[in-house]
């Protein structure tokens, strides 16, 4: 609604517990080529797409922000998602996947 309405809508992106994040993976060892990422949320499949259909891939994003931010090792980087985002409720459970890496899961609180 907020957006709809051209009100700041940052609180509907960051709160407690807003970022999940799975088993961290050094970039080194893993190849983003043919791979894809789903979500799951209670077991229905909501959002599914190739990583190669990034907008921009991770060295391009890092280079961009590398000229705004001092990234170090470690940090964490945020992008969007695929279509289907849609609106989560207390309960929920969300399930994301990319081939290749450790699944995260999460209950929404």
């Amino acid at each position: 609604i907020a957006k709809s309405m051209r009100r700041p809508w940052c609180t509907s992106k960051g709160f407690d517990s807003s970022a999940p994040v799975g088993a961290l993976v050094p970039a080194e060892r893993f190849d983003m080529t043919g791979k894809s990422i789903a979500m799951k949320v209670n077991g229905e499949q909501k959002q599914q797409s190739e990583l190669a259909k990034m907008i921009w891939n991770p060295s391009e994003v890092i280079v961009h922000l590398s000229s705004f931010y001092r990234l170090m090792p470690g940090d964490l980087i945020f992008t969007g998602t695929p279509a289907g985002v849609g609106t989560l409720r207390p309960g929920d459970l969300c399930e994301v996947v990319v081939d290749g890496l450790p699944p995260c899961a999460f209950r929404l609180r």
